[in-house]
């Protein structure tokens, strides 16, 4: 048990009804404090951990936990506020009932435009967030690291940019849809690395329906853009040139994917018996020239997709839709030293002889 008493900054006031809970490797529940700053907790565990206080815009504060029964004074810092304006990043008109969010690890704060598009929010406690704007007219905004200080008041504006769509169909070369192909938009001068990234992120993706229809919404306005679209079971195709204007829809696209080819093989462990649960990854390697000179980097399949397979219980393992080149293939299961074969050649009209 710990018992304690949460201050304000003066070290000497009492923060009547601030929240206080345990933080460690098991987090406990939030307690209010009494009237007179004083708070109780119980049933914390013996591993170390942090002692931590909320009382909103009065200020956050922290100390380590005490060892066994002891007494803390948990005195709160100021907290920092984030404010500024949402607008159209085209007319400069205000825009009113954007969400904007302050996130930093688990702590998440938000607040919305009003009708002069301010925004303001406030109980921070010092450190970095991501702001982010939120709306479905428009496309995601976000700015990473914005530091914020106790006490502190930093203004950050919010320009929106009125997202476009684009829809379309996706079928195989017999002009049959195909379901559940995955989709994503480049735009033009889109650095390589932030492409793959924002892939991560979701952003511009889309999976098609039954019937091979796809619609990506909320895309960057922009000329000569790339759509990417790959199916496990066919080799990935690009289209580029594509026009997205603000706020409109471009339809009528169709991508045919080729049946692509196919690599198979069994896992088997020192003594020869096929080994199940094993992770295998067929890694190719996409280089670009940075501002620095020639990058190299590996991504798992085609852009866009992770064709990533476990053995089954006799071993083995099988991959489909692959496009013509050498990859490298990696096997890897915890307790096993990792297995991996450079190159495999992916040839068109060449049989798929089994790997082991």
């Amino acid at each position: 048990m710990v018992t304690g008493t949460v201050v304000l900054a003066d070290k000497s006031t009492p923060a009547p009804g601030a929240l206080v809970r345990f933080e460690g490797t098991v987090s406990g529940r939030w307690a209010e404090g009494r009237a007179d700053g004083t708070f109780v907790l119980e049933g914390l565990p013996r591993e170390g951990g942090r002692i931590v206080a909320d009382a909103g815009e009065r200020g956050r504060g922290s100390l380590s936990a005490p060892t066994g029964a002891g007494r803390a004074v948990v005195v709160l810092a100021p907290t920092a506020t984030v404010r500024g304006r949402v607008v159209d990043a085209d007319t400069g008109a205000v825009l009113a009932g954007i969400r904007v969010t302050a996130r930093a690890g688990g702590a998440l704060f938000w607040d919305r435009s009003g009708k002069d598009g301010r925004y303001e929010i406030r109980g921070l406690a010092p450190g970095a967030f991501r702001v982010s704007a939120d709306d479905p007219r428009y496309v995601p905004w976000s700015r990473e690291a914005l530091a914020v200080a106790a006490g502190q008041a930093v203004g950050q504006d919010v320009p929106l940019v009125r997202g476009a769509a684009l829809l379309g169909r996706v079928v195989d070369e017999e002009g049959r849809p195909i379901e559940g192909a995955a989709g994503r938009v480049a735009r033009s001068g889109e650095h390589p690395v932030r492409f793959f990234m924002r892939m991560e992120e979701g952003g511009g993706a889309f999976r098609t329906a039954r019937d091979g229809t796809f619609k990506a919404q909320r895309l960057m306005p922009g000329g000569n853009q790339r759509l990417t679209v790959d199916h496990e079971d066919y080799e990935a195709r690009t289209i580029g040139g594509i026009v997205l204007s603000a706020g409109g829809t471009r339809a009528g696209i169709t991508v045919v994917l080729p049946k692509g080819l196919g690599v198979r093989g069994v896992v088997k462990d020192a003594s020869g018996q096929p080994l199940p649960g094993v992770d295998v990854e067929m890694v190719r390697a996409f280089t670009f020239q940075s501002g620095r000179g020639a990058s190299s980097f590996s991504f798992v399949g085609q852009p866009g997709r992770q064709p990533k397979k476990q053995t089954g219980p006799d071993g083995r393992f099988e991959f489909r839709g692959l496009a013509t080149g050498d990859y490298a293939l990696v096997a890897t299961k915890r307790g096993y030293a990792r297995e991996r074969i450079d190159p495999v050649a992916v040839v068109e009209g060449r049989g798929s002889e089994p790997i082991e």
